[in-house]
């Protein structure tokens, strides 16, 4: 893990390995699950604050930090659909694609994530 210095304290890190750091309930399931990261982790960030956006709530939700990390690496987000209805067809999946648990099904880039929204771009509060 790469550890970043502090600013103004020579030798202080913001993080060890083994720490969490950040918001638990916007954590990847590989941070979850203690795995290596990559800027994927951002792209599934990206894809919670869209659910919340157009939810008003978070995907996971649980009473502890290990029942958080359990349900992002086990469990299934309900799905937009179900909690926001009349939504622009295909924007489910877009932001479904964001945050899968595996890595490797997830948009390799923000730039890729970018471009699968940018049909939504025009889409009006009203419309939603």
């Amino acid at each position: 893990m790469n550890e970043i210095e502090t600013p103004g304290e020579s030798g202080r890190k913001l993080t060890k390995t083994g720490m969490i750091f950040g918001t638990p309930e916007y954590m990847s399931p590989e941070q979850a699950a203690g795995k290596h990261l990559d800027h994927r982790v951002d792209v599934y960030a990206m894809g919670v604050i869209m659910y919340q956006a157009l939810t008003g709530r978070v995907p996971y939700m649980a009473d502890s930090l290990a029942g958080l990390a359990l349900q992002i690496t086990t469990g299934d987000a309900p799905p937009l659909g179900m909690l926001r209805g009349n939504l622009p067809e295909g924007l489910e999946d877009v932001i479904a694609t964001a945050m899968e648990r595996d890595v490797n099904e997830r948009y390799a880039s923000m730039d890729e994530f970018a471009d699968a929204l940018r049909p939504y771009q025009s889409v009006t509060e009203s419309e939603i």
